[in-house]
């Protein structure tokens, strides 16, 4: 009985320790993906990023932007954060969203996006305590 029991704990460690691993490397490969530039989000922030010199974003446009802060790579993230906030000065009436979705991301685990949407978040705040 006793014998069982140490091979079930053992088991289970080296389980933990498997799972452990996979983790720490899915988090790698999410933040230094050598293939980032060809991810879907990529692409379409990029689309998205040639739209708003153009023409203001549409609802559905800017809901996509928003949830695109949220999905993919970093890369694609960090550049949702950028056209939410360009967005932001072409219609400052999307503001309220803009807040709740890049407070999301302000907590997010990675530092660097976090520090970025936090960044954004105090210059799209500020416009809106003036009114």
């Amino acid at each position: 009985m006793l014998g069982l029991t140490r091979w079930a704990l053992l088991v289970l460690l080296v389980l933990a320790a498997m799972l452990a691993v996979g983790a720490g490397a899915h988090s790698l490969w999410l933040r230094y993906n050598p293939f980032w530039d060809r991810s879907a989000e990529y692409t379409e922030v990029i689309a998205l990023a040639a739209t708003i010199h153009q023409r203001p974003l549409t609802d559905t446009e800017f809901a996509r932007a928003l949830a695109l802060c949220e999905a993919g790579p970093f890369k694609s993230r960090s550049g949702g954060v950028s056209v939410v906030e360009e967005a932001l000065k072409q219609n400052p009436n999307r503001g309220a969203q803009a807040v709740d979705a890049l407070t999301r991301v302000s907590q997010a685990y990675d530092a660097e996006l976090a520090s970025d949407a936090a960044r954004a978040l105090r210059r799209i705040k500020k416009p809106m305590e003036a009114k």
